[in-house]
């Protein structure tokens, strides 16, 4: 009988080959017991990044909002860790609203895609990973886990290592089986051993405990501890107010009892495809509990500062404005500090709407916000952008936009200050032609033109003041007329950045990387073309230096042997280079890029990206050549410059 191709088995998963590297769960015991997952393939691009955002060692001391993922299972989209090709994926920029994320499914371990992490640490949100047993099979499992003292200790151990090498903050535990009551002890050693390993291996790290277990071993919710989390299905199921677009009403009664709430499931949005779109819809729920539980955390709090409003999936990738990449993507660790734009109802003509947008052009990145509507002549429209908590000293700062729109659509970034006495004072940075307009709260403007973007500069000494809202300000010139405004007000923020001037340190020189290709696969193909794999490894030469990276963008540039052997003497045209993608570990997986037949080498370049949104130059980044022609099976090649 013949089969079609969708019916061939896939072959067993072997994590210890070189593959495309995604994130996986631990299913049994005796994986979790053995360590195996620390010799997968995939590990090391499974590590975080990004570091927790600074202040947020432990949790505040009010009632605490934790968000649990709970979509289709886990592991769909986000597993593919360097990004997949769909820019339609689930994912959650509202992070303001909340303390603590949760990653959950129902297997035995479950561990962080490093993209939750990554996005979450940035805008100050604490991950977990959940350990879970279930029905029957659970408690055969917790049997055996807890068959002693040592044992239940030992598995602790292993979930502490697990959480602090890959960088998330802690565990879920769900034991919804039942207990044989000889074991309690047992459990309560492996809960409180759990909780000192995290305690001292991860500071600030938590340890919840799911309470559906009686201290008899039975199966029984109890719903209460010291720190309450109160759950609330957004699915409905058995839950107060119904969930739903009703979730807020549950979260306004906890509120008022100033409990702490557990959201499980958000992505219901998601899953049943809320009209009138998944964006439109997402903004408009997270708006609800915006409303019930207010904003709890500010950024930024510290420099530098960045955004391009990049919500982690996109159409193209782009670099200052020049296209990179038109083709769609999804990869959460590539989300910047997000907007706490105000939602509204738009229902009339005249309204300005503000979105986050992913379709139109970028200036990095693939995201900007969109600011579309209608403004009367000598009217303007401010926009919430951030609530930082900015504490500024005596050294100067550097604060910088970018913009692209039409000689009708004027837009502006209002800053404003506060003192220790309470004293107010707002700042305008905007085009220098109407700085009549705005009187003494006006701030003269450097502009430059990249492609089709404006970026302005100012710098600014603000010693003793604190940052406190970052706005957008729309307005159109003092000329424009109604028979001129027909077409209504349009333009597009691309990016914010503030930093200090202090003098930081440069990108290190690309003669200060070692850059390794390992895991080299050749695969002939049709008409002579190959397909080439590899795993890159990059890494400075003096690790001690104080350098703090955990972006980098790969390209590849194929080399026919004529433009390598003239390329040092000769001032010829070489091939492009083509944007690959973007790393946030020392790490990149090439998978099957097609080489031409005429290729005999590909050089491999790595460009570094700073936290403040700078980037080293293409002809300065550091460089890998590979051969196409010949094989080793030990194949290792160091950078060459």
């Amino acid at each position: 009988m013949s089969i079609s191709n969708d019916e061939v088995p896939l072959p067993p998963f072997d994590a210890t080959k070189p593959s495309t590297p995604i994130s996986f769960p631990i299913k049994t015991l005796q994986d979790l017991s053995s360590r195996s997952y620390f010799d997968s393939f995939h590990f090391p691009f499974n590590r975080s990044s990004v570091s927790l955002r600074q202040n947020t060692g432990s949790l505040p001391d009010r009632s605490r909002l934790l968000v649990c993922h709970d979509m289709k299972g886990g592991y769909v989209d986000d597993k593919w860790v360097q990004g997949c090709g769909n820019n339609t994926g689930f994912s959650i920029w509202n992070w303001y609203l909340m303390d603590v994320f949760v990653y959950f499914s129902h297997y035995l371990v479950t561990l962080p895609p490093p993209c939750w992490t990554n996005t979450a640490h940035r805008h100050g949100v604490k991950v977990l990973g959940t350990f879970i047993t279930e029905s029957d099979e659970g408690k055969a499992k917790c049997k055996e886990l807890l068959a002693t003292k040592e044992s239940a200790e030992m598995y602790a151990e292993r979930l502490g290592e697990l959480a602090s090498s890959l960088g998330f903050d802690g565990w879920l535990l769900n034991i919804e089986n039942e207990i044989d009551q000889v074991q309690i002890p047992n459990l309560k050693a492996f809960v409180s051993h759990l909780t000192k390993v995290m305690h001292s291996s991860v500071p600030g790290s938590l340890v919840i405990w799911y309470d559906s277990v009686t201290v008899e071993g039975s199966l029984a919710w109890q719903d209460q501890k010291h720190d309450v989390y109160m759950g609330i299905d957004v699915f409905g199921r058995n839950t107060f107010g119904g969930g739903q677009w009703k979730a807020n009403v549950a979260l306004d009664l906890l509120k008022s009892s100033d409990v702490s709430a557990a959201l499980f499931a958000p992505g219901w949005v998601y899953e049943t495809d809320q009209p009138p779109d998944y964006h439109t819809a997402q903004n408009r729920w997270w708006s609800l509990v915006e409303k019930s539980w207010g904003i709890v955390q500010t950024y930024p709090q510290s420099l530098p500062f960045y955004s391009d409003f990049n919500q982690g999936l996109g159409s193209h990738v782009s670099l200052q404005g020049q296209k990179l990449s038109d083709a769609p993507w999804y990869n959460i660790s590539c989300q910047t500090l997000q907007p706490l734009l105000e939602f509204h109802e738009v229902n009339k003509s005249e309204n300005m709407k503000v979105t986050v947008e992913s379709q139109e052009a970028s200036y990095n990145g693939g995201g900007n916000i969109s600011f579309k509507g209608k403004l009367k002549r000598n009217q303007h429209f401010t926009a919430r952008l951030f609530k930082p908590n900015l504490q500024l000293s005596g050294s100067p700062i550097s604060v910088s936009y970018s913009v692209k729109s039409d000689e009708r659509s004027m837009l502006g970034i209002l800053l404003s200050f506060s003192t220790p006495s309470q004293e107010t004072k707002s700042l305008l940075m905007a085009p220098n032609e109407y700085m009549h307009r705005f009187g003494d709260m006006f701030l003269p403007c450097l502009r430059r033109t990249t492609s089709d973007w404006t970026v302005y500069e100012t710098n600014l000494l603000m010693d003793g003041h604190t940052l406190t809202e970052i706005s957008a300000l729309c307005y159109g010139p003092d000329d424009l007329g109604e028979e001129k405004n027909t077409k209504g007000y349009s333009a597009l923020l691309g990016h914010i950045s503030i930093k200090s001037q202090q003098k930081t340190k440069l990108f290190p020189p690309a003669s200060s990387w070692v850059i390794e290709a390992h895991n080299l696969a050749i695969v002939p193909g049709d008409s002579g073309s190959r397909t080439l794999s590899c795993k890159l490894e990059w890494r400075l030469k003096h690790p001690e230096e104080e350098y703090v990276f955990t972006t980098y963008n790969v390209y590849a540039e194929s080399l026919k042997s004529s433009d390598y052997r003239t390329r040092k003497v000769m001032d010829e045209p070489k091939s492009e280079k083509v944007f690959l993608g973007t790393a946030h570990v020392n790490a990149y997986y090439v998978s099957d890029m097609v080489v031409g037949p005429d290729v005999k080498k590909v050089s491999f370049v790595i460009q570094t990206w700073g936290e403040d949104g700078s980037w080293q130059e293409l002809d300065a980044s550091p460089n890998i050549l590979v051969e196409t022609e010949s094989l080793s099976s030990k194949f290792c090649c160091c950078g060459l410059i």
